[in-house]
């Protein structure tokens, strides 16, 4: 296989604010890209014609994209509204149990850190944080 190499240059070019502003706060709200911003203006005029429901069953055909993109089938897709919820919703489907030990870096975001709390609550299984090194990475010394 061949390795993916980002142009960074055509990625700024896309990204219209990159011209005037630099952005950090990727891990909360990325810039969009133009094929994005079009994408999202065209499924609201979409939803203005037809009405949303309808509209969202056009979404169908993302999961058969999506699933094509990574070699998986679309039953193996999940379509969440954001990292939060998808890290929320993985961590439900592990059968924690009392007497289980959940290990959660120093670091963790915290609205990862509310459902495991609230999991270990529910079952019985404790949580432990893992310190960080000096450099804010999971220390394995400890």
């Amino acid at each position: 296989q061949q390795a993916m190499v980002l142009d960074v240059e055509k990625a700024r070019r896309d990204t219209p604010a990159c011209e005037r502003i630099v952005f950090l706060n990727n891990a909360g709200a990325a810039l969009p890209p133009s094929c994005v911003t079009e994408t999202v203006i065209a499924h609201l005029q979409l939803e203005a014609e037809i009405g949303g429901y309808e509209a969202c069953a056009v979404q169908d055909r993302f999961y058969d994209a999506a699933a094509a993109l990574i070699h998986a089938s679309s039953d193996e897709i999940a379509f969440v509204e954001n990292a939060t919820r998808g890290f929320d919703l993985a961590l439900l489907s592990v059968p924690l149990k009392e007497g289980d030990r959940v290990l959660v870096a120093e670091a963790e975001y915290g609205s990862n850190v509310i459902p495991i709390l609230q999991a270990c609550k529910r079952t019985g299984a404790t949580m432990t944080v893992v310190p960080s090194d000096d450099s804010g990475q999971v220390s394995l010394k400890h």
